[in-house]
């Protein structure tokens, strides 16, 4: 968690707008750098990183947090602020419904598959079991990164407008960093209004998108359903970048992240993450490759 007395915030500012930052970069570019001091970025430590993904769940957070109390309460700003943050929630609303009713349905559509009647060979059903287990494993480390960036933001007293400033990180190197942080409320709002509802979902396509799977008959039924259920994994993607004005992306895309300050974290991420993300994986494909048993 990133507390007050271990940053040293030397500048509170907004994010740069796309066009500044487009021309520090072409500056640079024409001063050819001479004694350059060589380092290897593998020489320094690893950090546990968490960054609020780009996505509509970002996308309703953040811009509630964009806007002060005053925003939020003084007429006519509010009703501004409100045409912002309101389609952000109403969107997340509707990703929900989308996804939870797919589920429904393809669990109602599985439920009539008769399994032991497939003729699918077995290394297209692996591939196709591994696909789908990859994608839901994705989703759920996606809320888990969700879950350690809003426990290590800053807990403030009241509510606050994001901030950005510069800090000085646990490697030492100065870098943009969140200068405010969320209330208790907030955080806890947001844990049950979006996370929770996200790692349920993410739970029922796994077993309703499972048994859709793996029961298919041929192997082009197999792959059509592996299809489809990738699709309804990603449906939030879709309307994030069909109906999520392009400003809050380029607000989310250039956000600083959080970092855990433990460097037990680091070396564990480092070493052991990828091996657990694999047992994981090969334990979801057994799991659903079990599915395929024919009860006679």
């Amino acid at each position: 968690m990133i507390v007050a007395d271990e940053v040293h915030v030397s500048e509170v500012h907004e994010l740069p707008s796309v066009a500044s930052r487009v021309r520090a970069d072409t500056g640079a570019s024409r001063s050819p750098q001479r004694n350059m001091e060589l380092t290897s970025p593998f020489d320094d430590m690893p950090t546990s990183y968490y960054k609020l993904p780009e996505s509509i769940y970002g996308g309703a957070l953040l811009t509630t947090l964009g806007g002060s109390i005053e925003e939020y309460t003084d007429f006519p700003q509010a009703i501004m602020t409100y045409l912002v943050v309101l389609p952000q929630w109403l969107l997340l609303v509707f990703n929900f419904t989308m996804q939870f009713g797919f589920a429904f349905y393809i669990w109602e559509e599985s439920e009539n598959a008769d399994r032991c009647a497939s003729s699918t060979d077995e290394l297209l059903v692996l591939m196709a079991i591994a696909a789908f287990s990859g994608a839901i494993l994705t989703d759920f480390w996606e809320t888990y990164v969700m879950f350690g960036w809003t426990m290590r933001m800053k807990t403030e007293q009241h509510h606050k407008k994001l901030l950005v400033g510069k800090e000085i990180g646990i490697n030492g190197v100065e870098r943009l960093g969140l200068a405010t942080g969320l209330t208790k409320l907030q955080k806890i709002a947001f844990c049950i209004l979006v996370l929770l509802p996200k790692f349920i979902l993410a739970g029922c396509l796994f077993f309703a998108g499972g048994k859709y799977v793996v029961g298919s008959e041929t192997n082009e039924d197999l792959i059509l359903n592996c299809v489809a259920m990738l699709f309804v994994i990603d449906i939030d993607e879709l309307l994030y970048k069909a109906f999520t004005p392009a400003f809050c992306r380029q607000v989310i895309a250039q956000l600083p992240p959080t970092e855990s300050t433990s460097e037990v974290s680091g070396m564990c991420g480092l070493v052991f993450l990828p091996w657990a993300k694999a047992g994981v994986l090969l334990a979801m494909v057994l799991g659903m490759r079990g599915m395929l048993s024919c009860d006679e």
